[in-house]
């Protein structure tokens, strides 16, 4: 910055020099600023927009949930647990999509089961949301039922479970070409100590039941209630 004091014959002498500077600068903004004439479409809007707007105009499914998800279909069968989708901060369409993808593998699992004559894991099935308000499961009932399955949803542990078309689901959980190991496998006790901690306590068993592990639930058995524990 420069001050000038109140000098009538300096501020003559500097004058031409200031001028001089702002016209340079003006001249160099000019040249180096781009310009756009929006009378001619640039050619790369010209050729690669309507194509661009033809390919989104009608995308896939699968395009679709791959803008937001990498599912991870084979986690049931690399560790004997299946995938869970954590609802949420997840939106309606999102979960809508995720769950379609799930409930579309495990058919298509079965399918394979099928010619095979092979048989797969109740796990395997397994298609589970957790931590869904009821609003955001309306809100996904809202965009339509699913394609490829099933939905329920379990107030109080706030899941929405998924039974794939190819899973047969009558009294019985599993279809033929689906082995169900929970006779085989280990139970697992879900206990709480109040009434308040049921949502917790059943989002635990319900996942658990849901993936083929049975579950015994002992609820209320706090400090006032550890009879309770005891007669289990």
């Amino acid at each position: 910055m420069i001050v000038v004091q109140h000098n009538s014959r300096l501020l003559r002498r500097i004058a031409p020099i200031l001028e001089r500077q702002r016209c340079l600068i003006c001249r160099n903004t000019q040249a180096t600023t781009p310009t756009i004439n929006l009378s001619v479409p640039s050619r790369c809007f010209a050729n690669k927009t309507p194509s661009l707007l033809a390919s989104s105009s009608n995308p896939s499914p699968d395009k679709i949930l791959s803008s937001f998800a990498n599912l991870d279909h084979r986690r049931a069968s690399r560790t004997g647990f299946p995938e869970a989708v954590f609802g949420q901060g997840k939106t309606p369409s999102q979960i809508h999509s995720i769950l379609e993808s799930m409930a579309k593998n495990v058919n298509e699992l079965t399918e394979a089961a099928s010619v095979t004559n092979e048989s797969i894991s109740t796990v395997s099935t397994a298609i589970i949301a957790t931590r869904v308000d009821r609003d955001i499961f309306d809100a996904v009932v809202d965009i339509g039922p699913l394609e490829h399955g099933v939905m329920e949803y379990h107030d109080t542990a706030r899941i929405i479970s998924v039974r794939a078309n190819g899973v047969v689901s009558n009294n019985d959980t599993t279809s033929d070409d689906v082995d169900d190991a929970s006779q085989s496998r280990q139970s697992v006790v879900v206990a709480c100590a109040g009434t308040t901690d049921l949502p917790v306590a059943e989002e635990a068993a319900l996942t658990l039941s849901l993936s083929g592990v049975p579950v015994t639930r002992i609820y209320d058995c706090g400090v006032a209630g550890l009879h309770r524990i005891i007669s289990a």
